[in-house]
């Protein structure tokens, strides 16, 4: 797979679970030319327009996500072992750093076209991190790496700037979110279908249950017990997700008011809202939206970006490199100090 195909499925990946991409190329080395490749020194693993990637920043990240992989199976795992048909543990690693660092390092060399820098302050706060990180590596962890503190330094400041970027391009996206978009409501409801009963049956039984509701008669839940085809009969609807008619008709009842049957097709509803506006569901929802539109609207700038400029991978540079299997390796706290003194 080409790397600008990765650099580009990273994020696709990466966005799906948490944010992007495009294809497109220029140029593609992984051939030796006289102890070196076009475009790369032995000690560089990959590039992103004029950002550069070298071996020992790549080795960190790949110490960490070995690391976790090896906590996760108590401290000692096989990577030769298939995750998949075609792939070994060994190489779903390897590609997933490859994916996670094109992505931060292509955000981080979009800096320069977005106008973004660090501060004198985030600058302070990358170098702690960095300093914190290195003195807690082990001897074993510092010689596999190759990395000096200059290198966590370098790869704390590219996702820095990779965050920055992301913000600043989607800064205005939550002003395209209302309130009333996201609104969440609760409901009762019985539901019925003609699929299971004929429609004089559906009809008799649905007027039945309200009658009994509306004049207080019965409990809702216990005419949703009786009558209902579905197990449960309360839910949350979300304004913006909501698709069928019934779902549609809440965002026009008030609170506690009870509705008319409602036909969709072949299921009929009955419905009461509990609630029509739920506050601390409705601004997780918006959030959720800002979030998603964020995500989109920045692919699309990532896009644009990728398909301008040139990347390089140079595989040869790792090629030789083999997944830490003893005890001696054990850190895997790169994200956790960057998320608690950088980001």
């Amino acid at each position: 797979m080409r790397f600008k195909k990765v650099v580009a499925l990273g994020l696709t990946l990466a966005m799906s679970s948490t944010m992007l991409f495009g294809c497109g190329c220029s140029v593609d080395s992984d051939t030796p030319i006289i102890g070196t490749l076009f475009g790369l020194e032995d000690n560089e693993v990959f590039k992103v327009d004029k950002l550069i990637c070298k071996k020992p920043e790549y080795m960190v990240q790949l110490l960490d996500t070995a690391n976790k992989h090896k906590a996760g199976f108590g401290g000692t795992v096989d990577w030769n072992a298939k995750v998949t048909k075609e792939q070994t543990l060994s190489q779903y690693v390897f590609d997933k750093v490859k994916e996670s660092m094109s992505v931060k390092y292509t955000m981080a060399a979009m800096a320069k076209e977005k106008l973004v820098s660090l501060s004198n302050s985030e600058e302070a706060d990358v170098k702690d991190a960095a300093r914190e990180y290195y003195s807690g590596l082990t001897e074993d962890e510092k010689k596999f790496t190759g990395a000096k503190e200059k290198d966590i330094v370098k790869i704390y400041k590219n996702y820095k700037l990779a965050d920055k970027v992301y913000e600043k391009v989607t800064e205005e996206q939550d002003a395209t979110v209302s309130d009333e978009e996201t609104r969440a409501a609760k409901i009762s409801y019985i539901h019925m279908s003609a699929d299971k009963h004929d429609k004089a049956y559906i009809d008799k039984w649905m007027k039945f249950a309200r009658m009994n509701i509306k004049n207080q008669y019965q409990p809702f839940s216990r005419e949703a017990k009786q009558f209902s085809d579905d197990d449960i009969y309360e839910k949350i609807i979300y304004k913006n997700e909501a698709k069928k008619d019934y779902e549609k008709k809440v965002f026009d009842m008030n609170s506690g008011e009870l509705s008319n049957i409602i036909q969709d097709g072949k299921d009929y509803y009955l419905i009461r809202c509990e609630d029509n506006y739920l506050k601390k569901e409705s601004l997780e929802n918006k959030q959720k939206l800002i979030d998603k539109n964020k995500k989109e609207y920045f692919n699309k700038e990532y896009k644009k970006y990728l398909d301008d400029v040139s990347t390089d991978f140079n595989s040869s540079a790792i090629s030789d490199v083999k997944l830490p299997t003893t005890g001696d390796y054990v850190n895997y706290n790169l994200m956790t100090i960057y998320n608690k003194e950088v980001k």
